[in-house]
């Protein structure tokens, strides 16, 4: 199924830094990973629980927040953003996933008493 390419999209994660999701990004996206919405995309780069440095991708970074399914199983939508040699951000691709993958850990959110929320 073909879908209408949308011009370069910019977003802003925690830090302030702006993170980019091309054409060639979103289609992925749209296309196989349909359960993702911009929206919580959007909200993962602003607010994830978790970020961690992937360790299969060099130079790419992974964003975690939560997804409860229908099922009350618990699901973490995953953005992959990858930095470029001049320091340039770009979403690779956002999916769901059951797990956190292994990796240095960046960020973790924690509660307003200071505990792990995971």
């Amino acid at each position: 199924m073909s879908y209408p390419l949308r011009k370069m999209r910019e977003f802003k994660d925690y830090e302030g830094k702006v993170i980019v999701l091309d054409d060639e990004s979103y289609q992925h996206i749209v296309e196989s990973h349909s359960e993702i919405t911009l929206k919580q995309v959007e909200d993962t780069l602003i607010g994830p629980i978790e970020v961690r440095e992937s360790t299969t991708k060099r130079l790419s970074i992974l964003y975690y927040s939560l997804k409860i399914k229908t099922d009350n199983k618990i699901r973490y939508i995953c953005v992959v953003v990858k930095r470029d040699k001049e320091d340039k951000y770009f979403i690779e691709t956002a999916m769901t996933s059951s797990n956190l993958k292994k990796g240095k850990t960046i960020y973790k959110k924690r509660s307003m008493n200071n505990d792990f929320i995971l």
